[in-house]
């Protein structure tokens, strides 16, 4: 078993923009949701239940998950997030890879959360790409 696998994945849709991504395993998935996992009171059943707080798990599943980018471009952002961008900008000009900028698309981009949460767990994408 290999402790890590990382691929640059092609984000369909949106040429040339690739991500960096580290595989997560099952075990490592319930790892990153018992680290953000607490107890709370079910008020009408009096039980304690856990409660995952989906916040605190998308940023610790961001920072576990993508590790760079390239080719991200404010014509890829235009069509993926509700951003005003200064008149005259072009639409080939990159943005760079931030970890607070990888949390921002993926809270704010229905589109590039969507297929993270596919592209992170198929690790037929990792064994052809790595």
């Amino acid at each position: 078993m290999k402790d890590r696998l990382e691929a640059w994945i092609q984000v369909e849709g949106f040429p040339g923009f690739e991500v960096k991504l580290s595989y997560l395993s099952r075990p490592e998935l319930e790892r990153i949701r018992k680290s953000v996992t607490r107890q709370v009171l079910n008020k009408r059943t009096r039980a304690m239940e856990d409660e995952v707080d989906s916040e605190a798990f998308t940023k610790v599943l961001v920072k576990s998950a993508i590790l760079d980018w390239k080719g991200f471009t404010v014509g890829h952002a235009l069509k993926m997030l509700p951003i005003e961008v200064p008149q005259g900008t072009p639409d080939d000009e990159l943005f760079e890879f931030t970890p607070e900028d990888a949390l921002q698309l993926v809270q704010n981009s229905p589109i590039f959360d969507t297929w993270l949460n596919e592209a992170i767990f198929d690790l037929d994408s990792f064994r052809t790409k790595s």
